[in-house]
């Protein structure tokens, strides 16, 4: 069974698509005895996909009706998304949307652009030892490829076998691994048959974006009773925190970071029934409402202005995809006739679904309930249910305080010269 991994980042490395970032999907996720005979439990989240969107063959579905799609919010001055422009230098290489390549085969990179539609992404020919590595960076999300070999100290590093010239900022020309960008449509990759998932591998990066190695933060959190959330900020006596510290800390991420987590996040949303994707994109959008608060403290403002237009309408746009979020997961916990437990919320758990049904992790559930198969599921739709729900009541809580002018202004006390040492 693929295990999920809790290397630590440094998200400006993996910005950067350093050779030290360590999503390699060939280590996790789906293995290949949990694929044979029976439906996997993302096998089967993917074929409630198909039966809403039908299956993509060439540029059209197999489907009537035109595609449905996942709203996000909109704000009327936001430019609407435009649909994935296709390559046509090349005739089209979706066959039944799959997408069939071989390692450095010629138009690798124009192939992979010509025709968005494919949802299996089949690549052969990878020779022994080579890996890829998955990233995310303005342009979407992409992969390279890696050889494992000794380092100096004699541990083993990963070493990009295709690399290209960049102009660095100091005007030299640095060598960088070689990005090979993917449709953000396609939800499994195949490497040298070897299957894996990639929403899972998306949702994986866009964690591995948030946590800050340097400061021990580790990014999307799981809320708990009374609005606390289980992280730990550097230096703090315990792993828990207040919801708005948590966003607060978050915000200190940068605009460009953030403005690349929505942008990635409202995709896959559209694209993609996993309610995580929409949990994650509320925290985007809540720590985006942080910022022109954040932004005041740091210009001197003595005064500050929380009940402004952009905060409060993030924080709607927030509560909507909560709502949403907890509309999917209550009809995957209908399809499985289990109720959540409301007294104790469950954690996020987006890869527990991954695992096979016999794992002990899901014991407690089948002692509970009797033993089913459905432990993957619970565990999945419990988790996203549970974390909508308490970060919908943490973040209305203070939409309202804000709102009803209970928070309306903060005056901070003036900078005093410093004061003499003796």
């Amino acid at each position: 069974m693929g295990q999920f991994t809790t290397q630590e980042v440094n998200p400006e490395q993996t910005l950067l698509a350093s050779t030290d970032a360590p999503i390699d999907t060939s280590d996790y996720w789906v293995r290949a005895e949990n694929q044979a005979g029976q439906q996997s439990a993302p096998e089967t989240l993917r074929e409630n996909l198909f039966r809403k969107y039908g299956r993509p063959t060439g540029d059209t579905y197999e489907r009537a009706g035109a595609p449905q799609q996942t709203d996000v919010p909109r704000r009327p001055d936001q430019p609407v998304q435009r649909p994935e422009a296709s390559d046509r230098s090349i005739p089209d290489p979706v066959v039944d949307g799959a997408l069939n390549l071989k390692f450095g085969e010629a138009n690798f990179d124009k192939k992979l652009a010509a025709n968005p539609n494919y949802i299996y992404l089949n690549i052969t020919d990878i020779p022994p030892g080579v890996k890829l590595q998955h990233s995310l960076d303005e342009n979407g999300y992409f992969f390279w490829y890696a050889k494992e070999e000794a380092g100096p100290d004699g541990k083993p590093v990963r070493k990009p076998i295709e690399l290209i010239g960049v102009l660095g900022k100091d005007g030299q020309i640095e060598q960088v691994p070689k990005r090979h960008y993917y449709s953000i449509n396609a939800k499994e990759i195949s490497m040298n048959g070897d299957r894996r998932d990639l929403e899972a591998t998306r949702l994986l990066v866009n964690e591995s974006l948030v946590g800050d190695q340097r400061d021990k933060f580790n990014g999307f959190s799981s809320f708990k009773k009374n609005n606390e959330v289980n992280f730990r900020l550097p230096g703090a006596p315990t792993g828990r925190t207040d919801a708005l510290t948590y966003f607060a800390r978050m915000s200190m991420l940068g605009t460009k970071a953030l403005e690349i987590q929505q942008k990635s996040l409202e995709a896959n949303v559209r694209t993609s029934q996993n309610p995580y994707f929409k949990i994650y994109l509320a925290d985007i959008y809540v720590t985006q409402a942080m910022q022109p608060i954040i932004a005041q403290v740091m210009n001197g403002s003595r005064v500050i202005d929380l009940n402004n237009k952009y905060t409060m309408q993030k924080l709607e746009d927030a509560l909507s995809l909560l709502q949403a979020a907890q509309g999917d997961a209550r009809d995957g916990l209908g399809k499985i006739n289990r109720p959540t437990q409301g007294n104790w919320p469950r954690d996020l758990d987006p890869y527990s679904i991954y695992r096979s049904p016999d794992d002990p992790y899901f014991e407690p559930y089948y002692r509970r309930y009797g033993y089913d198969k459905s432990g993957p599921m619970y565990y999945f739709w419990g988790g996203s249910y549970d974390q909508a729900a308490h970060r919908q009541v943490a973040i209305t809580f203070l939409r309202d305080l804000i709102k009803n002018n209970a928070l309306p202004r903060i005056e901070l006390p003036p900078i005093l010269p410093p004061r003499p040492l003796y």
